[in-house]
């Protein structure tokens, strides 16, 4: 499971669904947006606090899939960058999140008891 489907991926390339999207485009592949999918909300589940199972809290849900798609975006940028041999086009410090994101992430975490404070201790 991830926080974006195919379908919402094609629909925020401004296309009807998965079908019209990979119709238009060479990449990425089905196979390949799966594995960015499975890969950016492990990534987003460990700045959460929780590994394994995806937030499913309605209130999240949206943010949770703007996040994801942010992500995914700077995979298929760094893919590509990188098989045409050029710059890339976004800074892509390799966990492909932006600082805000990563913040929202742990705020999320918090919010929801899966993620601790840290407590000093003299």
């Amino acid at each position: 499971m991830g926080y974006i489907t195919k379908d919402q991926f094609a629909h925020k390339q401004k296309y009807d669904d998965w079908d019209a999207f990979i119709a238009a485009n060479e990449y990425p592949t089905e196979d390949a947006l799966d594995e960015m999918i499975e890969e950016m909300s492990t990534l987003m589940n460990e700045e959460i606090g929780t590994l394994g199972t995806d937030i499913t809290a309605a209130k999240y849900l949206t943010l949770l899939r703007n996040i994801c798609y942010r992500g995914i975006i700077m995979m298929i940028d760094d893919e590509q960058a990188r098989a045409q041999e050029e710059r890339r086009s976004i800074f892509n410090p390799r966990d492909y999140m932006f600082e805000r994101d990563r913040n929202r992430l742990r705020t999320i975490g918090h919010a929801l008891k899966k993620r601790k404070r840290g407590v000093w201790v003299f």
